[in-house]
């Protein structure tokens, strides 16, 4: 993930794109004034994955960092957009694991694809692994 992807929605952070007035004013004549909520910040979205302690034992290939998690935890779906962008996370999944290869991996066999493997993505590390 680049450093510069929003952390709660899609694109690029640096980039700020306000609505044209035209579309405003079509908007509020359509559904009425808007009422905008507020954004969540990174710093409430990662005080309430500090919130929910890990569960994964230490291991040198499993980041179990705020962030990382945070980042880890949703895709790119409309559902998890919004939950990011309004702070309503809900459980967050425990740990990140970052294996030097496939090899590194154990439960994975050659060719087999990390992301669709648990200890992979973190919710269940094999015991082999635990340490």
């Amino acid at each position: 993930m680049t450093p510069s992807r929003r952390w709660n929605g899609w694109g690029d952070a640096r980039v700020q794109e306000a609505l044209k007035p035209e579309a405003q004013a079509f908007l509020a004549q359509a559904v009425g004034q808007p009422q905008p909520l507020p954004d969540a910040t990174l710093a409430e979205a990662l005080a309430q994955v500090d919130a929910q302690p890990t569960r994964l034992p230490r291991h040198p290939l499993i980041d179990t960092r705020a962030e990382t998690r945070l980042r880890a935890s949703f895709g790119q779906s409309m559902h998890d957009w919004l939950r990011l962008r309004f702070g309503v996370l809900g459980r967050v999944t425990d740990g990140v694991a970052f294996p030097d290869s496939a090899a590194g991996c154990a439960c994975c066999s050659p060719g087999h694809a990390s992301t669709a493997c648990r200890c992979c993505r973190g919710t269940a590390p094999p015991a082999s692994r635990a340490t």
